[in-house]
């Protein structure tokens, strides 16, 4: 949700009529990449003090590297705000991957 306002507040005018639904999932993942600290994602080739930009190539490396290494997704520093990002592919739903709402 924090990244929605964020991204809402880089438009000029805030659509009129917008609605938001929120929702609570319960994920269960065999094999999750933890790169919940900074300085794993700078030993990785972040340029930490550009992580909050939207050039995402060297992040995009990383995703491209765990998806090949067969991780159901990763858990990553969000780039805004003191939480993390749980980013699954969407080829970890054709395995067992437990989701519910």
């Amino acid at each position: 949700m924090a990244e929605v306002g964020f991204r809402l507040s880089l438009e000029p005018v805030w659509p009129s009529l917008i609605r938001h639904q929120i929702h609570v999932l319960a994920v269960k993942a065999d094999r999750i990449l933890r790169l919940v600290h900074m300085k794993q994602l700078e030993n990785l080739g972040v340029d930490i003090s550009r992580y909050e930009t939207f050039d995402y190539s060297a992040t995009q490396a990383i995703a491209a590297a765990a998806h090949f290494l067969d991780f159901d997704g990763m858990l990553v520093p969000n780039a805004r705000f003191a939480c993390s990002n749980l980013c699954c592919s969407r080829t970890a739903f054709r395995k067992p991957v437990i989701c519910s709402l």
